[in-house]
């Protein structure tokens, strides 16, 4: 908008008349004292009149927007010809209150030109003066990372780590570690051995064979020793009897010892069974006044006594001693004549070693209604395993008749032998003396009944029974000499190993009549099949080869007590020796 030259000269007058009325005034806009004016560095008075006639010598020329801006430099410039700068740039460098009465007399449209014309570049220089970045540096400054760091620092990954540092996988690796192969290799580690029809056996005497009657009636193999009873041996009196025992040393089997009692006299048949197990052999002695069992023990390659037992409470004619059985620090004593509680309904006694001292821990009799248990003959036969003990009762006739017989078995249960099952045979029948011979083998069980009537009147059988994961017994097969005959005895003695049965007949005839021989039987899975047929070096007429035999490993031992060498009947005993399968 334009202005005409006499508003314009109006004007100025008007605001240089204003400017003359206005007192002094400091830098806060206040009045000033004197003192404070004359302090203050004000606008020259000669520079205000010389523009204010510049502008009054040009009245015929409308002043366009530039000019007046040009003259409101001049206030402005005010602040330039101020040295401040040097003090505090800020506020000396702002003269605001000056130019803020400018606009008052100013028609709008010219002061918005005047900024223009102000020099805005220096009010903003001075806020770039300013240390602005720095109080935006402080925020930087400020460790804002380090909290974000914090939690990072919590050892969050430990505790996780905690888990990871489980052994997780050693509770896994431990049924890995439990011996499952060591079950699985055990019948890996027993070897099953064969016995060919014509195997040579080696054939064994007592040195002491002079005296020697009967010698091989009983026998017993554990490992490279040998036991043999000799019931009838003279060297104490007539059928006081001996035993005597083998060593194998360097593949050669010798005799290591001759062996009786001070005690034993006239018809004491010491000997009469023994057994073996280890550094431990035990005899028995069926003919004292009440029968006894002895207990002999290799110290320092020395066989010496270690007891003597005997149950007080046993009759004379108890047989205690008939049949013995040895394992470890137990030993089973049978007696099958034994009137407890009915006439020879029989026992079986039970002792145990503690610290060398042997004592009685049970007395086994015979289960099943009371009427039948005399003549029982419970104990004629005995074995026992690592838990189980075996008695044969050749008189039992609960089942099958009279003499048929029958074998139980016990086991140990919270520190006391019970009863866990009573055999029979499938088809046994009166007189067959089921259980004369028993012999166990793991799970499998032998048992002969050398009166059975198959190939004639006591030709005898044998049966093998087996125990399943229930401790359930069960007939597996009936074995039978494949010629058989009549008065053989099949089964008069058992020997069990590892899928093997050994079954002697001491009056089979082979070599001559009752001369004997030895049948072995292998079992592939479940079958059985007679495999051979051993009758012996040397073996002749009446030997009776078979009247005792046992197993251990690929040996097997057997009784000829009818062998006629030095003497008549002074017996003989043969090893034979099987072939790996």
């Amino acid at each position: 908008m334009a202005c005409s030259a006499q508003e314009d000269t109006q004007q100025i007058s008007s605001s240089a008349q204003r400017s003359s009325d206005v007192p002094p005034t400091s830098i806060s806009g206040q009045p000033s004292s004197p003192a404070s004016v004359a302090t203050s560095t004000p606008v020259p008075p000669h520079l205000a009149p010389t523009r204010i006639s510049q502008a009054l010598s040009r009245p015929t020329k409308t002043p366009s927007r530039s000019s007046v801006s040009n003259s409101r430099v001049i206030p402005t410039a005010v602040p330039t010809a101020i040295s401040v700068a040097e003090p505090t740039a800020v506020p000396t460098a702002i003269p605001v209150a000056e130019p803020t009465a400018v606009p008052t007399a100013i028609p709008v449209a010219e002061p918005t030109a005047v900024p223009t014309a102000i020099s805005v570049a220096e009010p903003t220089a001075v806020p770039t003066a300013i240390p602005v970045a720095e109080p935006t540096a402080v925020p930087t400054a400020i460790p804002v990372a380090e909290p974000t760091a914090v939690p990072t620092a919590i050892p969050v990954a430990e505790p996780t780590a905690v888990p990871t540092a489980i052994p997780v996988a050693e509770p896994t690796a431990v049924p890995t570690a439990t011996p499952v192969a060591e079950p699985t290799a055990v019948p890996t580690a027993i070897p099953i051995y064969s016995f060919l029809t014509k195997s040579p056996s080696t054939k064994l005497t007592n040195s002491y064979s002079t005296k020697s009657k009967k010698f091989g009636t009983s026998v017993a193999i554990d490992r490279d020793s040998i036991i043999i009873g000799d019931p009838n041996d003279f060297s104490n009196g007539t059928d006081s009897g001996s035993a005597s025992i083998f060593n194998r040393s360097e593949g050669t089997w010798v005799q290591q010892a001759h062996i009786t009692a001070d005690d034993i006299y006239q018809g004491y048949l010491f000997g009469e069974a023994v057994d073996i197990d280890g550094d431990t052999a035990v005899i028995g002695a069926t003919g004292g006044a009440k029968g006894a069992v002895y207990v002999f023990v290799l110290s320092e390659g020395i066989w010496t006594q270690q007891a003597k037992l005997i149950d007080i409470d046993t009759e004379s004619s108890a047989q205690f001693g008939k049949s013995v059985a040895v394992s470890g620090n137990i030993l089973v004593v049978g007696a099958p004549m034994d009137d407890a509680p009915y006439t020879d309904s029989g026992s079986a006694f039970v002792f145990t070693r503690d610290d060398d001292v042997w004592s009685k821990t049970a007395q086994l009799t015979p289960s099943g209604r009371s009427y039948t248990f005399s003549n029982n003959l419970f104990g004629r036969s005995v074995t026992i395993d690592s838990d189980r003990i075996y008695v044969g009762a050749v008189g039992d006739f609960f089942a099958n008749g009279t003499d048929s017989g029958a074998v139980y078995v016990f086991t140990m249960a919270d520190g006391s032998w019970v009863e866990e099952s009573k055999l029979h045979a499938s088809d046994g029948a009166e007189g067959d003396n089921f259980g004369r011979s028993v012999s166990v083998f793991d799970d499998t069980l032998v048992v002969g009944s050398p009166t059975k009537d198959g190939h004639g009147t006591d030709s005898g059988a044998a049966y093998v029974f087996v125990r399943d994961d229930a401790d359930e017994w069960s007939e597996q097969t009936k074995l039978i000499a494949a010629d058989g005959a009549y008065d053989d005895n099949f089964g008069w003695s058992v020997a069990a190993g590892a899928d093997i049965a050994i079954v002697g007949a001491l009056n089979a005839t082979t070599t001559g009549s009752y001369a004997g021989s030895l049948y072995t039987y292998e079992r592939t899975e479940t079958k059985w099949t007679e495999q051979s047929k051993l009758t012996g070096t040397g073996v002749t007429r009446d030997d009776k080869l078979g009247t005792s035999v046992s197993m251990s490993g690929n040996e097997v031992v057997a009784g000829s007590p009818g062998y006629t060498g030095s003497a008549e009947e002074s017996g003989a005993m043969h090893i034979f020796t099987g072939q790996l399968r």
